[in-house]
């Protein structure tokens, strides 16, 4: 079955129209005709036939090429969780300097804590003497 010529790419319906008028009606006739020919057309250069001409020729065997099929896929392995807790694998103990590293982030996000506990303590003491400053006036 022939491939109309806007199927190919760089082909748009005002180029398809110029094309069919010099005679080429299809994307087979546009892969068969010459350099030459098609730069004849008008807004077709040397550059711009020679692409379209590779554009045809590349869609027509595409089209000739039987549907391959997709090999089936393989079911992947979820991931297993073990039936028993003596079938897992016995997890490795933190290394020293990991466990240091935990206990030097713990430390300081404590401190954190408290840093910002006290501000926010400070904020409610100033906030009571300038009540009491207010007071008294």
């Amino acid at each position: 079955m022939p491939h109309p010529l806007t199927d190919v790419s760089g082909i748009g319906p005002a180029a398809a129209a110029l094309l069919t008028a010099a005679g080429i009606k299809t994307a087979e006739d546009l892969a068969g005709a010459s350099v030459a020919e098609i730069s004849a057309v008008k807004t077709f250069g040397p550059a711009r036939a020679a692409l379209v001409k590779e554009a045809a020729s590349t869609l027509i065997k595409a089209a000739a090429k039987p549907a391959e099929p997709k090999p089936a896929k393989k079911p992947t392995k979820s991931p297993s969780v073990p039936a028993k807790a003596s079938d897992a694998k016995p997890q490795a103990a933190e290394s020293k300097p990991d466990k240091k590293k935990k206990k030097d982030k713990d430390a300081k996000k404590a401190k954190d804590k408290a840093g910002k506990k006290s501000k926010k303590s400070d904020k409610k003491s100033g906030k009571k003497k300038k009540d009491k400053k207010k007071n008294k006036k």
